[in-house]
């Protein structure tokens, strides 16, 4: 957008020769074709991505504080409209003005909020979840606002036919959930999971869509509604509507739809804005924008008992502005509802309200919180019966197993002691707009939505832990991690202090080739200066203990003195079932030269190629916030991003 506004008349495009040159006359029109057939397919997209049963399920609360996020922002929205029309829009027809003013004030862009909620880190938080539900009501409602305002601004200036229109176009959607659901319905019911979906369903599909936006221009409708529509009504259930999604996006998003914001800069002279009048109705037209979504949102939220900082968190939230924004923008623009210098004030004002809302949240909302004491917060108790909390992460169903039996071998053979689970999935967070669509179908439990009818991974990973829980009687919380993969360490660690727990289990992230091993790197929460005296004293009443009353027990002590004996004690053990390690014994010739020096110099010598076994390894890591890295680590392998303190390990 940005781009293009640039290349417009507000700057480089003021040189005629330049605009003859790079943007005849002729080539804006394939330009803008273009660019509206990715906007079809887009809008077929945000369709595909709001689910109405989820919508449905939306608590009264959400609800409240979406209604009032339309309605304030919308009913100022057509004050300013009065007097934007006084001053520099007189020939403007004054109904569909006043309805594209208050539509255009009153969106919350839908892709954009959740995309700022997954940089901020709250797309799991009680005020992400809120914020979600409410913008996916909002965007719902400003596309039935949108369709009243097309319809107002037909040729024709007679009431009844702008009626009619409105008939019209909810006898589309009438024709659309009674003729062409049910055949999408059949053809994603022929695509079960696992077997792939066949081209002639997806030709089939994009026809539909093709055919619902010409429907819907026929009418007097815009065609992106018909689009719209079309992607609602996909059924969510199975691989169907991934499938889709992933056969279109990258075009539409990485081809076609940067053009429509090309074609938007194009369209927008911001040197119209000029003189005190002007400015003065950018800036009044942006203070409206602003009060009428945070105060709205504000006053609501607290009205029903929402704590004040989440409140105004989500009231700038909720003024985010974005892609639906310029639509209707654009829209006004071509139907004549608004003249050059209405347009550039209102896509300044969308630019402007999206540009703060990351920095003011992160100044209000800092999610961030020192945890209470937790006096079990370690795997090191008096009493075995004590609850121990583990926090086990998992990348995909291949980590599930190893996962589940260490956990259960932990237990012992008595089954002693209450045990509780979060097992917590880590999905990446691409820059695929799809990749959030997960986040407006969280339960409450922080697991994606699913019911019987739906089994994909996510839905077998729950199952799986759900299952183990009931028949082991261990507490099982499922949770999900939504985040790049170069900081989703963040929120695991933030996750591990907010619930307290005393262990995690997180797979290791690289796999040999030809090897069916799992390497799983566990992180236990301990008291920190544990010296050699205490090691001894705990060394000595377990084999005075353990190693006397239980047979399977059996203690070995090698010396080693180079790293060909180290090498030769593991290969040694290589038949085992199960290798555990601490993260940094005193073995620091290992260390130089490994390609895995987080796992310390045994665990990466046991996860490199020269070792051979179908072992599981486990490498044991305690952690302590309050201290540095080692600094022989630090020295040897230069690995800056390790706050944890390397001690001796089982």
């Amino acid at each position: 957008m940005q781009g293009g506004i640039l290349l417009g008349p507000s700057a480089i495009g003021r040189n005629k020769k330049f605009l003859e040159i790079f943007f005849p006359n002729k080539s804006l029109t394939v330009l803008e074709t273009l660019a509206n057939i990715g906007l079809l397919f887009f809008l077929f997209l945000v369709g595909l991505e709001l689910d109405m049963r989820s919508i449905r399920r939306t608590g009264s609360k959400s609800l409240c504080i979406a209604l009032a996020g339309i309605t304030v922002p919308f009913l100022l929205g057509i004050g300013t409209s009065l007097v934007l029309r006084a001053t520099i829009s007189k020939d403007a027809d004054p109904t569909p003005f006043l309805v594209f003013m208050g539509v255009s004030l009153s969106i919350t862009a839908f892709p954009v909020l959740a995309r700022i909620l997954a940089e901020l880190k709250l797309l799991t938080t009680d005020v992400g979840r809120m914020a979600m539900s409410a913008a996916a009501v909002n965007d719902v409602a400003a596309w039935i606002l949108l369709a009243l305002a097309i319809a107002l601004s037909g040729s024709n200036s007679s009431p009844l036919v702008s009626l009619w229109v409105l008939l019209c176009g909810v006898g589309f959607v009438i024709f659309v959930i009674v003729a062409i659901k049910p055949l999408l319905a059949l053809m994603a019911k022929r695509s079960p999971e696992g077997e792939p979906v066949k081209e002639i369903y997806i030709c089939i599909t994009l026809t539909l869509v093709l055919g619902c936006s010409f429907l819907t221009d026929t009418i007097g409708i815009h065609a992106l509604f018909g689009a719209f529509v079309a992607g609602i009504v996909v059924p969510k259930d199975g691989p169907f509507a991934a499938v889709l999604t992933e056969k279109i996006e990258d075009l539409v998003m990485s081809l076609l739809l940067p053009l429509y914001f090309v074609s938007s800069g194009l369209k927008t002279n911001v040197a119209t804005i000029s003189g005190a009048l002007s400015w003065g109705l950018l800036i009044l037209v942006i203070f409206t924008a602003c009060f009428g979504k945070v105060v709205g949102t504000f006053a609501v939220a607290l009205i029903c008992k929402v704590p004040f900082r989440e409140a105004v968190t989500l009231g700038f939230l909720m003024n985010t502005k974005g892609l639906v924004e310029l639509i209707v923008l654009n829209i006004g623009k071509d139907r004549k509802v608004l003249n050059d210098q209405a347009f550039a004030i209102c896509v300044l004002m969308a630019l402007f309200t999206t540009f703060i809302t990351t920095p003011i949240v992160m100044a209000v909302y800092k999610p961030a919180r020192r945890g209470s004491p937790y006096m079990h917060k370690t795997i090191l108790r008096k009493d075995p019966d004590t609850e121990l909390r583990i926090l086990a992460c998992f990348h995909s169903t291949c980590n599930i197993p190893t996962l589940i039996n260490l956990i259960e071998s932990s237990r012992g053979t008595r089954k002693r002691g209450k045990l509780c689970i979060y097992a917590m999935h880590l999905m990446e967070l691409s820059e695929r707009p799809s990749a959030i669509s997960m986040v407006h179908k969280a339960r409450n439990n922080g697991m994606p939505f699913w019911n019987k009818k739906q089994h994909d991974n996510s839905d077998q990973m729950v199952i799986a832990f759900q299952a183990y829980g009931h028949l082991s009687s261990v507490n099982v919380r499922p949770m999900t991690a939504i985040s790049s993969l170069n900081n989703i360490h963040e929120d695991i660690c933030s996750s591990a202090h907010q619930k307290r727990v005393a262990m995690i289990l997180l797979p290791f992230h690289q796999h040999q080739p030809n090897k069916d091993r799992k390497e799983i790197k566990i992180a236990s929460g301990t008291s920190p200066d544990e010296d050699k005296q205490e090691d001894d004293l705990f060394w000595s009443e377990f084999l005075g203990v353990c190693c006397k009353s239980e047979e399977s027990i059996v203690y070995e002590e090698r010396l080693v003195e180079s790293r060909d004996d180290v090498v030769t004690v593991l290969r040694e053990r290589n038949k085992s079932n199960l290798i555990l390690a601490g993260r940094m014994p005193p073995v620091v010739p290992l260390l130089h030269g490994s390609d895995c020096a987080e796992l310390g110099p045994v665990g990466s010598y046991l996860a490199s190629s020269e070792f051979s076994t179908f072992a599981s390894v486990i490498i044991f890591q305690q952690y302590d916030p309050k201290t540095d890295i080692h600094p022989l680590v630090m020295e040897v392998s230069d690995y800056s991003d390790m706050p944890d303190t390397p001690t001796h390990g089982v």
